[in-house]
């Protein structure tokens, strides 16, 4: 029993899945200076701004500077 779990968790990887970031973490990485986020949240906030167009969209809004 003892090889068979040596095996299996050998041919899994050993690094956690990442928890997907709640609402209030985009949130705050939406209105938060560009500068002001850590590089896994910018790579994380860049990704969902990738896959929705409609949050990019904002994101573009909030973060224009005001007229």
């Amino acid at each position: 029993m003892k090889k068979y779990v040596v095996k299996l968790r050998e041919k899994f990887p050993h690094d956690p899945p990442r928890k997907a970031p709640s609402v209030r973490d985009v949130t705050s990485w939406l209105t938060r200076h560009p500068d002001r986020l850590t590089d896994e949240q910018a790579q994380q906030l860049k990704a969902i701004l990738t896959r929705c167009a409609a949050l990019d969209r904002t994101s573009h809004h909030v973060r224009r500077s005001p007229s």
